[in-house]
């Protein structure tokens, strides 16, 4: 064998070694096969569509930047109009499963018989995926015996494919799970500082609050920036129940022209852009709302957590209480 032989030799095993060692991980195993290709930056929209309900997410964007929106449909009461909202984190969960979308495994050879017998002769229920502006649908059958995964069929090319049904159950119940709750996107953690605005006794008021030492758990503090080494103890009270507020749906068919505006909140994070949030009062229905940069559209709030912390805002505005110290302890007698 020639030199030249052995260095060809040589160089296709190193290749094939160098390929071995830097190619991606394969994202199936077993009898696992990818049925829809792509990343989750390029999708555009996800539907679902069955005999009782639709759901449509639809990308959007403005300028706080990307977010899906849906619309969920109950066709089983023709006069219920469709509900609205911004797609909270199972959105985000669904896009990754979505990319690519990964079935158990492929069905071939099946005869019109069982395709009948697994719901997918006639299907009535389907979901879509919609990227670059191809949009690919899938026909889905029943559930397989003994689970709840799916039998799916490509339409296009009538491949079927037995699917984890985890990849597509929060687009299935879409009206409880997709919903955002939260109304913000911060973690708490990293809040630096909070600027509270409203109105007592007709008078305007304004009071910053800053997170000191947020970066240290143990340390951290809430405190009034006109005020740094006063009592905080009632400031701490308040912000912690603030930051457990969520909503509870959204509201998007209430005038929000007819609301009472109450306060308003701008927050800083570390690394994050400000975010704003508006909470409304509907006085006569006793009815508390907010808007904010997160949540996008008008959202209805729990009345119990927010009316509390509404009527301690007074307090809160008050002259600060300088720290009570310790009374020196009187020396022990001889």
């Amino acid at each position: 064998m020639s030199v030249y032989t052995y260095g060809a030799v040589l160089a296709l095993s190193l290749g094939a070694a160098w390929y071995q060692w830097s190619k991606p991980p394969s994202i199936t195993k077993g009898e696992e096969v990818v049925i829809l290709y792509g990343e989750e930056t390029t999708i555009e929209g996800i539907s679902w569509d069955s005999e009782k309900e639709k759901a449509v997410l639809e990308l959007r964007s403005d300028e706080s930047g990307s977010y899906m929106w849906g619309t969920y449909t109950d066709k089983k009461k023709e006069e219920s109009p469709a509900k609205s909202f911004k797609v909270g984190k199972d959105g985000e969960k669904l896009l990754t499963s979505m990319s690519p979308l990964v079935a158990i495994r492929a069905l071939s050879n099946l005869t019109e018989e069982k395709r009948e017998e697994i719901g997918l002769k006639e299907p009535k229920t389907t979901f879509t995926v919609t990227r670059k502006g191809k949009t690919t649908t899938f026909d889905v059958g029943n559930e397989a015996y003994g689970t709840k995964d799916l039998y799916v069929q490509n339409r296009e090319s009538k491949e079927v494919f037995l699917l984890d049904d985890a990849k597509v159950r929060s687009l299935k119940f879409a009206r409880t799970r997709l919903p955002e709750r939260k109304l913000w996107s911060f973690k708490k953690e990293i809040i630096t500082s909070m600027i509270i605005n409203t109105s007592i006794e007709e008078q305007s008021k304004s009071i910053t609050l800053s997170h000191k030492n947020w970066q240290d758990k143990q340390q951290a503090k809430w405190v009034r920036d006109d005020a740094p080494d006063a009592d905080n103890t009632q400031i701490t009270n308040w912000v912690t129940k603030y930051l457990r507020s969520t909503n509870s749906s959204y509201a998007l068919d209430v005038d929000i022209s007819t609301l009472t505006e109450a306060l308003s909140i701008e927050m800083n994070a570390d690394g994050e852009s400000p975010e704003k949030l508006t909470i409304y009062h509907d006085e006569d229905k006793k009815t508390w709302y907010a808007q904010s940069t997160h949540s996008r559209g008008l959202v209805k709030l729990i009345k119990q957590s927010i009316s509390g912390l509404y009527e301690d805002l007074p307090a809160l505005f008050s002259e600060p209480q300088e720290k009570s110290e310790a009374p020196d302890q009187e020396s022990p007698p001889q």
